[in-house]
């Protein structure tokens, strides 16, 4: 599973996805420790999500739909 991160007062903190809300900034990361990349965003936007929706998927899951931060 992906590993979730979101900006808070200036620093990265590990979260949970289920933790993540709308309006949260988050990063990603795949299981191999490299970020998660957006390829049609902006290159210096490419890994910072700001979340517009959080989708609970039925195998546990989450997906986010977001713009870059």
């Amino acid at each position: 599973m992906r590993k979730v991160q979101r900006l808070e007062s200036a620093s990265w903190v590990d979260v949970e996805p289920y933790q993540v809300k709308p309006g949260d900034v988050i990063r990603l990361f795949e299981p191999d420790g490299r970020p998660v990349r957006i390829p049609d965003w902006p290159k210096a936007g490419q890994s910072v999500l700001k979340v517009n929706d959080v989708m609970p998927l039925e195998n546990g899951h989450v997906r986010f739909t977001g713009e870059p931060a």
